[in-house]
């Protein structure tokens, strides 16, 4: 899967959060900079929304650890 966009980073979390459930895993991996932590802000938000949850600031944690 190639992602081109932002939409088309936001399409993918919203569809991978409607086949995930409850005990579920995701392992992210690749370079710094590629969008792990921006799929993971749409997955997290689009979960809150579906929930009825005001939307969290979701960080990258790599700039913690630097």
């Amino acid at each position: 899967m190639e992602i081109k966009s932002l939409e088309d980073s936001q399409n993918f979390a919203k569809n991978i959060s409607k086949i995930i459930s409850a005990g579920y895993i995701i392992v992210l991996y690749g370079e710094i900079g590629v969008g792990k932590t921006t799929f993971v802000r749409f997955f997290i938000n689009h979960l809150e929304n579906k929930d009825g949850i005001k939307n969290s600031e979701v960080l990258s944690p790599t700039f913690n650890i630097i």
